[in-house]
C-alpha cells in the first residue's frame, strides 16, 4: 500500500470560495490525499486571523469540474480503500503562516490561542534570530522558508540539528520556482544547501501554490525534488512519510501532553486475556496456601519470632569477665 500523498500549503491566500474550490478540485485530479488551506497572517495576530477556512464540501467539488469523481474512483480502485475511509472524501486540513522578524512577537503568536484554531502553524523567519528561535523552542510544526529570494541568514548546523532533534520539519515551497527565472535560480541554490545541512531529513516538499495552473502532480513534484539533492526515497519521503509526521506531530502539540490511542480488542483476544488472568490468580493461590501449609521452624533460644520483635544479640564479653571464668593454673 502507496503512502498518502500531502500538499500542506495550498492556496497561501485568502480568495473567494469559487477559487478554493478549483484548486482542491484541482488536487483530487493530480492525485493528492491530504491538502492544507493556508491562511497568510501578520506577524503581530489580530481578530482577522481567526481561523475562517472551511473544507469544500462534496457536492462543490463533484460539480467543480470533470474528472474530480474519476480521480476519487481510480484512487479507491489503486488503494482498495485503504486510503481513503470513504471513497468520495479528501482530508483537508488549516494551517496558518507567521511572518516575522522579531522573536518576542513571534513566540507569542505561535503561543496564542488564534493560532491554536489551526491544524498546522508554520513559522517564516526573516531574520537569523528568529530562525533559531524556531529551531531550538518555538510552538510550530513547519519552519516555512522562501527560498526564491537571498536570506539574511546561513543554514548553520547547529540550528538544524536542534530542529531535526525536535521533530520539526523544514518546508520548500517549489511554486516560486515556476514565476521567473530569477526565483528559480535562488530557489534551486537555496535548496541545495538545505539539503546538504540537513542530509536530506526532515525536509516536506509542498507546492505554496496561488492558483491551479501552479499545482503539479506528486510524481512530478518527486522527480522535482531529486534536482535539489534528494534521492529519490528522499524526494517520496517528503511527499508522504515526512509531512504526516509534521500533521501527527501538530495533534500531539494542540493536545498539550499527547494523545491517547484506544484500541478495542476483539472478542477472541478478550477471552484469551480474561483466562489468562484467571490462571495467574489462580497460581498465586496456590502458592499461597502452599506456604501457609508449611511447619514453623522450631528453634532454641537462638530462635527468633517473624512476627515479633527482634531477638537482641548476644552482647561480647569485656577483659575483665575473661579473667574472672579463666581457671587457674595448679588448682
Amino acid at each position: 500500500m502507496s503512502h498518502p500523498y500531502h500538499d500542506l500549503s495550498l492556496a497561501p491566500s485568502q480568495l473567494d470560495p469559487l477559487s478554493a474550490r478549483e484548486r482542491v478540485a484541482q488536487a483530487i485530479r493530480l492525485g493528492w490525499d491530504v491538502v492544507a488551506l493556508a491562511h497568510q497572517a501578520a506577524a503581530r495576530l489580530g481578530d482577522a486571523d481567526k481561523c475562517t477556512l472551511q473544507a469544500v464540501e462534496l457536492e462543490a467539488l463533484l460539480s467543480a469540474a470533470q474528472g474530480v469523481r474519476e480521480a476519487l474512483a481510480a484512487a479507491e480502485s489503486r488503494t482498495r480503500g485503504a486510503r481513503h475511509g470513504d471513497p468520495y472524501t479528501l482530508r483537508q486540513l488549516t494551517r496558518i503562516n507567521i511572518p516575522g522578524e522579531d522573536p518576542v512577537a513571534a513566540q507569542a503568536a505561535c503561543a496564542s490561542a488564534t493560532a491554536r484554531g489551526y491544524d498546522l502553524v508554520a513559522v517564516q523567519p526573516g531574520s537569523e534570530r528568529l530562525f533559531q528561535l524556531a529551531c531550538s523552542s518555538l510552538e510550530c510544526d513547519l519552519v516555512s522558508l522562501d527560498l526564491s529570494r537571498r536570506l539574511p541568514y546561513r543554514f548553520k548546523p547547529a540550528a538544524v540539528k536542534a530542529a531535526l532533534a525536535r521533530g520539526l520539519h523544514f518546508e520548500i515551497c517549489l511554486a516560486p520556482a515556476l514565476r521567473d527565472v530569477g526565483s528559480r535560480r535562488q530557489l534551486f541554490a537555496n535548496a541545495v544547501a538545505l539539503a546538504r545541512e540537513t542530509r536530506g531529513r526532515g525536509l516536506v516538499l509542498s507546492s505554496g501554490a496561488r492558483s491551479i495552473w501552479e499545482l503539479r502532480g506528486p510524481l512530478d513534484v518527486a522527480n522535482l525534488g531529486t534536482l535539489l539533492g534528494l534521492t529519490p526515497q528522499q524526494a517520496q519521503a517528503a511527499l508522504t512519510t515526512a509531512p504526516a509526521a509534521a500533521v501527527a506531530r501538530a495533534a500531539k502539540r494542540r493536545a498539550y501532553r499527547g494523545t491517547v490511542t484506544l484500541r478495542v480488542r476483539s472478542p477472541e483476544e478478550a477471552a484469551a486475556a480474561e483466562a489468562a488472568e484467571r490462571e495467574a490468580v489462580a497460581t498465586a493461590a496456590e502458592v499461597a496456601r502452599q506456604q501457609q501449609g508449611k511447619p514453623q521452624r522450631q528453634g532454641g533460644a537462638a530462635a527468633m519470632d517473624v512476627d515479633g520483635p527482634t531477638a537482641a544479640k548476644p552482647q561480647p564479653r569485656t577483659f575483665a569477665q575473661q579473667q574472672q571464668q579463666r581457671p587457674v593454673a595448679g588448682r
